[in-house]
């Protein structure tokens, strides 16, 4: 080091480092990726050591960067999502008892905060949760359960488009007031499919509550 002054070695490191910036960052990462136990553990017992400290840092970081890093943990999630998919379930079947433990101790302290805001989703979005009750009837009755998407863009459709009839009494239906029937009931044997599924307005939907399609004269 030619420099014996402080501010003189600093500036010369940082000329440095800008000069070879591509060749040091890959010398960082064959390190880390040939020493990535030692430095887990490194993490580890530093992060013991100074836990108020670096949840601190942590929460100063992501506030002042909180955009940056959504965006580069949805592209993270995008590109990995069957291995983070895989690991969270084998996670989470081998901790189940110590997670309900822990939602059961969550709920007793925020059970209130936690009804309001369910009862506030339900109201905002009818037609996601009435199409997570179906699929859930769907698996509790243990029927055949179609493929997803085709029958998400069903209750998409529900949702969303602006022309839709009820399949029952044909008249139109405005956004809202809409509901997704199963035309052959779960309940008499029916499959939670694309093709089992039709929209329908409320009336007509409760008061054909679990009928068979001949018992209301509808022909299919």
């Amino acid at each position: 080091m030619p420099y014996k002054d402080p501010d003189m070695k600093r500036a010369w490191g940082k000329a440095y480092y800008a000069a070879h910036l591509d060749k040091i960052t890959k010398q960082h990462e064959l390190y880390r990726v040939s020493h990535r136990k030692s430095i887990a553990k490194q993490k580890a017992v530093r992060y013991q050591a100074h836990q108020d400290e670096e949840r601190a840092r942590g929460r100063a970081y992501y506030t002042e960067h909180r955009e940056h890093m959504n965006q580069q943990q949805a592209i993270y999630y995008k590109a990995h999502y069957d291995e983070i998919a895989h690991y969270q379930k084998g996670w989470h079947d081998d901790h189940r008892t110590q997670l309900r433990e822990q939602d059961a101790i969550y709920y007793q302290t925020h059970g209130e905060k936690i009804r309001e805001r369910s009862v506030l989703y339900r109201r905002t979005h009818p037609t996601q949760c009435s199409s997570l009750r179906a699929k859930y009837r769907a698996l509790k009755s243990d029927v055949l359960i179609g493929d997803q998407v085709a029958i998400k863009a069903i209750y998409r459709q529900a949702r969303e488009n602006k022309h839709i009839r009820c399949y029952l009494c044909h008249r139109h239906i405005p956004i809202g007031g809409r509901h997704v029937d199963h035309i052959l009931p779960l309940s008499k044997g029916g499959a939670h499919t694309a093709s089992n599924l039709a929209v329908a307005c409320a009336s007509c939907n409760l008061s054909k509550s679990a009928k068979l399609p001949e018992e209301i004269g509808l022909l299919i």
